[in-house]
């Protein structure tokens, strides 16, 4: 179904430029409303020929970037629609969900977006010394725009580096992963359901909606793409929400229970290029001080503490491109990771018997309650 979809297939082109005569019947204000694009990139002018050919360019890019997420997370991504908007500044591209701006990017003319492999110590530290604001091209991404010559000495290094549609369409898919719950419409679940009933019949017809709602699925689903997490198998995630819809659960909680069913995908989509599964632990009690709903005074400052000690302890690795996960309390994980996104941190979090058994295990780092860390070191969970 993820690849019959006509959404899947069609890219959508409009001028914003009002000058010129349109062969378009007018539409009537409700038909405006209800054809409203989701997904829509408008570029300046001088970026107007990457849009030019459907075939080619931004187009072409993008659609690689809506298979890629459909393959890895299960989720459909609307179909594009790129316009040329002749306000924006030079080199400037918009990225908008639903009407709300995901990213404003500028690409200068004749720079390279450069991605340094993880182990590209010498480029890292280049951009150290000369104060380079990396994070400013992409949050929680060590990337920046950089000269021809400095692309080749990136890719030469096991880097990527990349240039026009291929730079915008990076930054569309890294933006677009931030937000991947959002386009988990109650649409397309629905769809995605009858889709599923022609080869598990049993599973659908048995739970949907008897036990649960397309709307619980829905919102169920939504909590582990928020996370960066894929929505399929389906049929193994649709049975194990049904196994515990009795309990009466909100959707939150359901998910948390599906975690358990694909344990060895969120560990394996969490090691690195060579395996390492590199962790910064909470203790239970530091995790405790941060989710707490305290008013005093004295709780805030505590956990404005904790968690520019956790900010400290990430950045090193994030400075590296080095993949991690934070790992508290099976009983605080939710509500963990729901405080780290309302800080901004994206950086995923585990309990910690999710990574029991695990090999390749290295404790970066060990926040306590007391707002200092201690090193760790290769160990099996």
């Amino acid at each position: 179904w993820l690849f019959r979809s006509t959404a899947l297939k069609s890219i959508s082109r409009q001028s914003s430029n009002r000058g010129g005569k349109s062969a378009q019947k007018v539409a009537s204000p409700m038909d405006t409303i209800l054809s409203q694009s989701r997904l829509v990139v408008r570029v300046g002018k001088d970026l107007v020929s990457l849009i030019a050919e459907e075939r080619s360019g931004l187009p072409a890019a993008v659609e690689g970037v809506r298979k890629r997420i459909a393959e890895d997370l299960g989720v459909i991504v609307p179909a594009v629609l790129f316009r040329d908007d002749a306000t924006l500044d030079k080199g400037q591209w918009v990225m908008e969900l639903d009407s709300d701006p995901i990213d404003d990017s500028v690409m200068p003319s004749g720079r390279w977006l450069l991605v340094p492999s993880s182990d590209d110590e010498v480029t890292r530290r280049r951009w150290r010394e000369k104060r380079v604001a990396a994070d400013a091209v992409l949050p929680a991404r060590c990337v920046r725009w950089g000269s021809p010559a400095e692309a080749e000495e990136v890719t030469g290094r096991g880097g990527r580096a990349f240039i026009g549609a291929d730079a915008i369409a990076y930054m569309f898919e890294q933006n677009l992963r931030r937000c991947v719950d959002r386009l988990l419409s109650r649409d397309q679940m629905a769809r995605m359901l009858e889709s599923l009933r022609s080869t598990e019949p049993a599973t659908v017809e048995q739970t949907v909606p008897d036990v649960v709602s397309v709307a619980t699925v829905q919102r169920t689903l939504q909590c582990l793409l928020r996370e960066g997490l894929p929505i399929k198998p389906l049929a193994v995630l649709l049975e194990a929400i049904a196994d515990h819809a009795s309990e009466g659960c909100l959707p939150e909680q359901l998910a948390e229970k599906l975690r358990s069913h694909i344990d060895r995908t969120i560990v394996r989509r969490l090691r690195d290029n060579e395996g390492r599964l590199t962790i910064i632990e909470v203790t239970p009690r530091a995790a405790e001080l941060l989710i707490a709903s305290e008013s005093e005074v004295a709780s805030r400052l505590e956990q404005k503490r904790l968690l520019a000690e956790l900010q400290r302890a990430l950045r090193p690795l994030q400075d590296r491109g080095r993949r991690c996960a934070i790992s508290v309390a099976q009983k605080d994980r939710g509500a963990f990771a729901q405080y780290m996104r309302a800080a901004g941190i994206m950086t995923a979090v585990v309990a910690d018997s999710e990574l029991q058994g695990q090999p390749g295990l290295e404790i970066f780092t060990t926040i306590n309650a007391s707002g200092s860390s201690i090193p760790g070191g290769s160990r099996a969970a």
